[in-house]
């Protein structure tokens, strides 16, 4: 094994400290996310100070846009995830969590009023 795969076998540079714990814990924290945890939570389990939550949120945000890029990868799947937590996300993977838009009403005022 050379120097460059031992690297990447170590995974994200350290030296970036909470960029690698979020990159490395991806898959996690987005399902914290969508079991509706808050930041300072998040940041908390992490092992960073609560009062760091905004701070985490913002590096999440830029690790998700390089991951959806193809410019970050993350290391692997989560390691938590239930059997129950990963029901209740598939169910909702198509509106990210939240509820199913409701449709539109549309009222056409030239049929209003006339009976049928």
């Amino acid at each position: 094994m050379d120097a460059l795969e031992e690297l990447i076998k170590k995974g994200p540079d350290p030296a970036y400290k909470v960029k690698a714990v979020i990159l490395e814990r991806y898959q996690d924290i987005l399902t914290a996310r969508q079991l509706m945890w808050k930041w300072a939570a998040i940041a908390s389990a992490l092992g960073f100070d609560t009062t760091q939550g905004r701070q985490v949120s913002a590096v999440f945000r830029r690790v998700d846009m390089g991951v959806k890029a193809g410019k970050l990868k993350s290391p692997g799947k989560s390691t938590v995830v239930s059997v129950r937590t990963q029901a209740a996300i598939a169910t909702d993977t198509a509106y990210g969590g939240f509820d199913k838009p409701k449709p539109k009403r549309v009222f056409d005022d030239d049929q209003q009023g006339e009976a049928k």
